[in-house]
């Protein structure tokens, strides 16, 4: 009879991961339904250079960039930049402990805005993109 129990709550377990998941993939799906999304890494400036690096999606929405985390279930997003308070301060390539945390082939900037000053990772499609909006 304990086995059974345990088998139970093994089965509930893995069930419950796979609901999960499958709860992640489909909040993905639905945040790149529209066009004007794409995937890049944010993490505010004031953290140290190595690390505090969050996988995300962004989407263009009129005047602003709403970024989400990707690793949420969160509906909302985690950052919102606005066009007319954004600035580019500067552009560069990321350092060497940094790549690993990053998609291959990003640029990083570091941009500004009144009460948030942040670093976006992009690949070149999405930072030219993002330089023309």
């Amino acid at each position: 009879m304990a086995l059974i129990f345990a088998l139970d709550a093994v089965a509930a377990v893995v069930g419950l991961l796979f609901v999960g998941l499958f709860l992640l993939a489909a909040r993905r799906r639905w945040l790149q339904r529209t066009v004007g999304t794409f995937d890049c890494s944010i993490r505010r400036a004031e953290v140290p250079d190595t690390g505090g690096w969050t996988f995300g999606i962004a989407r263009y929405s009129g005047e602003h960039v709403q970024c989400f985390r990707i690793f949420s279930y969160s509906l909302r997003p985690r950052w919102i930049l606005l066009r007319r308070d954004l600035e580019v301060l500067k552009r560069r390539q990321p350092r060497p402990e940094e790549e690993v945390e990053l998609l291959p082939g990003v640029v990083i900037l570091h941009c500004m805005q009144p009460g948030l000053e942040v670093e976006l990772a992009l690949t070149e499609v999405a930072l030219t993109g993002f330089l023309s909006w």
